[in-house]
């Protein structure tokens, strides 16, 4: 996948493709939401490591996933500890906003990226400890971005020390997850550069008009913004709930 190239989910709402802020010349490989008029960048490959030449993704016959930019410099994303026996390895996007590296034959996953948060957490990703008793053992966790314009990880970060969703444990894994039993048709938290927690939800109201949505926000004390998909005002409509509170003494989301 080349630099102008990029990648959407089957619902369209989600893209991944390189993008820059202004007139940096630093290049990041992300996942942005589309429905917003700016890029809404929930996830970023390469934060740590942008590219300053003209990057592209690329699968080696291997399986391997990998940056390259034109002058030579290659950043691994993933890298097959064996010997890859079926090379035929595709990279898909998926709507719950993974982005997967799979084998061809037997669909097993080698790679995905939920396993490398950034600063946003959707449905169904887990932030906690895995492969505790390996040589390898992962605290997977959310890291802030140094600034708006800066997603290097910054100096805040959110795991399974100060919050409680769903536990999960074993003597393999310990991690936490969270769920949503509601008309929410997609909700994910992010942490900003400035260590705020913001709760986004989008609702799959395909009966409401954007003044039924001016009428929920408004009923909705924490609710700060809404929008309808389509420009007629109809079809899926998008309410944006923001400001997420944590109560610091029993560690809970409210």
């Amino acid at each position: 996948m080349g630099n102008l190239d990029f990648l959407d989910s089957p619902n369209q709402l989600f893209r991944l493709s390189f993008f820059n802020f202004g007139d940096s010349a630093m290049n990041y490989l992300g996942i942005q939401c589309t429905i917003f008029t700016e890029a809404k960048i929930v996830w970023v490959a390469n934060r740590e490591n942008p590219l300053k030449d003209t990057p592209a993704l690329h699968i080696t016959p291997h399986g391997n996933l990998l940056l390259i930019g034109n002058h030579g410099t290659s950043i691994t994303l993933h890298s097959q500890i064996r010997v890859a026996i079926n090379t035929n390895t595709t990279a898909t996007l998926l709507d719950i906003r993974n982005f997967i590296l799979k084998a061809g034959d037997n669909d097993e996953i080698l790679w995905q990226r939920f396993d490398y948060p950034s600063n946003t957490l959707f449905l169904g990703m887990q932030l906690g400890l895995f492969d505790i008793k390996s040589r390898q053992a992962r605290n997977i966790a959310l890291t802030s971005w140094l600034s708006p314009l800066i997603p290097t990880p910054g100096a805040f970060r959110l795991d399974i020390d100060n919050l409680k969703f769903k536990h999960i444990s074993n003597e393999y894994v310990s991690y936490y997850t969270f769920t949503m039993v509601s008309d929410i048709y997609y909700s994910w938290i992010e942490m900003d550069s400035t260590a705020a927690l913001d709760h986004w939800d989008i609702m799959d109201n395909h009966s409401l008009g954007l003044s039924d949505c001016q009428q929920i926000c408004i009923k909705n004390g924490s609710c700060n913004a809404y929008a309808t998909f389509h420009s007629d005002g109809t079809e899926v409509n998008f309410q944006i709930t923001q400001n997420l509170m944590i109560n610091l003494e029993s560690m809970q989301i409210n």
